[in-house]
């Protein structure tokens, strides 16, 4: 086994060298001679990712939707964002088989080829969709698993939430957990994600079940500041999430793990119910 990271250049004009660049993703492959590194599923680097899935996991217990003891329900995960794909991974392996569905959504294909090829990521994951509408009805209809579309985020949702009138005999789908984790080239998560009357936000308050979680990463530094925006861009973009898809009386909550590698990463959780 090998740790390897996922980085990206400061420009275009030539790959970074080994510690250069911005620091991406990290993830430990296992390599077996003649054959195609495997991605840890069990194993996730960054503090933050670790964060995320354990912010979710307790908003769902908070709302009653993750019991402690007994059975555990069928749950659902959306996840806008790929990077090296250790989040979504960890997800589907972690929880008892067949009772973790995670669809993940990824716009750029040079993403989903490094995360495929150098990181370890299932390849079988990586769903060959035409448009929002097949991706859409391949999750509704095809069984549970890890699965991964590159669709634009508000065009899937969109998609997802016609699937009751387009697909009349296939139940409502919905998700327990959303993390979303996607960044434009400056840093700042893309408007389409954060806008309150937006095809976002509208269409995955119709996807959302009552007692679900969202998550979201910022990248923003311990003065309250960052690539991502400042205490007016960030107020605006939580405030949208909370209006569009929380109930008035529901909780947002904060939070910044204390490790130097996520110092710049603070994220937002947002209880449902």
């Amino acid at each position: 086994q090998e740790w390897r990271e996922l980085r990206l250049a400061e420009s275009a004009a030539e790959p970074p060298g080994v510690s250069e660049g911005t620091g991406q993703s990290a993830v430990k492959v296992s390599l077996c001679e003649g054959e195609a590194p495997q991605q840890v599923p069990y194993c996730m680097a960054l503090g933050y990712t670790k964060s995320m899935c354990a912010a979710a996991m307790t908003g769902a217990h908070l709302q009653g939707a993750l019991p402690l003891d007994g059975d555990l329900p069928a749950m659902r995960a959306l996840v806008i964002g790929l990077g090296a794909g250790s989040m979504p991974l960890w997800l589907q392996h972690t929880f008892p088989e067949g009772q973790m569905t995670v669809d993940a959504l990824e716009i750029d294909p040079a993403v989903v080829k490094v995360a495929t090829d150098a990181m370890g990521f299932p390849k079988d994951a990586i769903r060959d969709a035409a448009s929002a509408q097949e991706a859409a009805k391949d999750a509704v209809s095809s069984e549970g698993g890890l699965r991964v579309y590159s669709i634009p985020g508000e065009d899937f949702v969109e998609a997802l939430a016609a699937t009751g009138d387009a697909f009349p005999g296939l139940c409502r789908y919905q998700y327990d957990m959303v993390f979303v984790d996607a960044f434009d080239k400056s840093g700042k998560v893309p408007p389409v994600l954060v806008e309150p009357e937006g095809t976002f936000l509208q269409s995955l308050s119709k996807v959302l079940k009552p007692d679900a979680t969202i998550i979201m990463n910022l990248l923003v530094g311990m003065t309250g500041t960052g690539s991502s925006g400042g205490p007016k861009e960030i107020e605006a973009m939580v405030s949208a999430i909370h209006g569009t898809c929380c109930s008035d009386s529901s909780e947002v909550f904060t939070i910044r793990t204390p490790i130097n590698e996520s110092s710049g990463n603070q994220l937002y959780g947002f209880l449902r119910a």
